[in-house]
């Protein structure tokens, strides 16, 4: 019965032998395959296991070592299947059809495996089929990944010890004064010749000092434009409604902003480097009673000293002409005729008018007290102000902050003459009506008293 077995058995293995060995090949060349894959998840390390120094690299020479051994052996195995599969199938026939080599198969499989492993390239049609000459799945080709960033250079120390170098750092060129003063130079030459950068910037002027910027005729107006080479243009009369009128200057860049600056300079001290050249500042502190006088009808008295003495006056702001404190008067023009016309303007603080401006005028000075000074004035001021009709005269009384506190009487010297002996007369009169007016209160008095005692 055992014998029986065993022939059959020994029968079976013979007539399939093939098939077992194709099954034997495909086995030793997967788990070779699967031996020669690096793995995905790194091993932990155990807690017995000596640390690896970062300069030693016998630890990764040994692993190599073992793993190419592993590899060896399991092409061998591989290699001796073959060959004893194809000695012992040529003596066996097949039952009917012709089936394929499975060990020819098996050993094309590796073969090309490795081979698209080492170079890198897909594996062919014949090996994405399966046993049973099924079609396996289409595999889609992954992208390839992106190349990771360079591990940082490891160095040592003075003392054998490893650290991480530090990269170098990479030095911006700085812009050089030269490179800027290159590119004014093309931006200049692609202007072309006779051409620059022509500007355009606006100025604020209070609106009613726009006549102070046209000047007379345009003349201010005339010298800022030609002195700087630009064009102002100033707002229409029916325009400037506002406080504050919007005047535009265009030209090269340097011509503007000199234009601006001497607008500005023009409109709130009253002059400029361009409208008044090679001319210094001075200033005359003043008591605002004097204004008028200084003033003039209309501007007058302003402009005749401005015209004799070659100066310009630039009253103060009139949140500065209050009664309580005095305010400065600037006078612009060279040293010489700014000193003229500082000592012009004291004179007039004593005499209420300007001696050099008006030859044929002369004062004279009354000493006279309160009682003089109120019948001089008269009820209401009528008696003053009547002299000074008849005479032609001006007549000022002492006034609080005033130079002088005595009667100045201004005029001709033969008005003057005249007025004081109106003057003079209607303080006599006063006092001769105050005289009256007493003995007739003396002797209603007197008389009343009379009249009681008699009764």
């Amino acid at each position: 019965m055992a014998a029986v077995l065993e022939g059959e058995t020994m029968e079976f293995l013979q007539s399939n032998i093939a098939v077992v060995a194709a099954v034997v090949v495909g086995t030793v060349s997967g788990a070779a395959f699967l031996l020669s894959r690096p793995s995905s998840t790194p091993t932990p390390a155990t807690s017995n296991r000596a640390p690896v120094a970062q300069g030693d690299t016998s630890g990764s020479t040994e692993k190599k070592k073992k793993k190419k051994k592993r590899k060896t052996k399991a092409n061998k195995e591989a290699q001796e299947g073959a060959a004893k599969s194809e000695s012992d199938g040529g003596d066996v026939e097949s039952d009917g059809d012709d089936l394929p080599d499975p060990l020819a198969a098996a050993a094309s499989k590796g073969a090309s495996k490795k081979k698209a492993k080492k170079t890198g390239a897909a594996p062919s049609a014949a090996a994405q089929k399966t046993k049973a000459g099924k079609q396996a799945p289409e595999v889609v080709e992954a992208a390839a990944p992106a190349p990771a960033a360079a591990a940082p250079a490891r160095i040592k120390d003075d003392e054998g010890a490893w650290e991480t170098a530090k990269p170098a750092k990479k030095k911006n060129a700085a812009k050089k004064p030269e490179a800027k003063a290159a590119a004014k130079a093309v931006a200049a030459a692609a202007a072309g010749p006779g051409e620059t950068n022509s500007v355009k910037s606006k100025v604020e002027v209070p609106s009613k000092l726009l006549g102070v910027l046209i000047g007379p005729g345009g003349e201010t107006l005339h010298k800022l434009q030609d002195a700087t080479g630009t064009k102002i243009n100033t707002p229409n009369k029916g325009d400037s409604t506002g406080p504050t009128s919007l005047c535009w200057v265009e030209g090269p860049s340097d011509g503007v902003a000199t234009c601006v600056r001497a607008i500005k300079d023009l409109t709130t001290k009253g002059y400029s480097s361009i409208t008044h050249p090679n001319s210094t500042e001075g200033s005359v502190q003043m008591w605002p009673l004097y204004f008028p006088i200084l003033i003039g009808k209309e501007g007058a008295g302003i402009r005749r000293l401005q015209d004799a003495f070659g100066i310009k006056v630039v009253m103060p702001e009139k949140r500065f002409q209050t009664d309580n404190k005095p305010a400065y008067v600037k006078l612009v023009g060279s040293k010489s005729s700014v000193d003229k016309a500082k000592a012009e303007i004291k004179q007039m603080m004593r005499c209420y008018y300007f001696p050099s401006l008006s030859p044929e005028l002369t004062h004279v000075e009354l000493d006279l007290g309160d009682g003089q000074l109120r019948d001089l004035i008269g009820h209401r001021g009528m008696t003053i102000k009547s002299i000074q009709g008849d005479t032609r005269c001006k007549i000022h009384t002492p006034r609080p902050n005033a130079l002088v506190q005595k009667v100045v009487v201004v005029g001709t010297p033969a008005d003057i003459a005249r007025a004081q002996k109106q003057i003079d007369r209607a303080i006599e009169r006063a006092s001769e009506n105050r005289e009256a007016r007493y003995n007739e209160r003396f002797d209603d008095y007197a008389d009343d008293y009379s009249d009681d005692e008699a009764w």
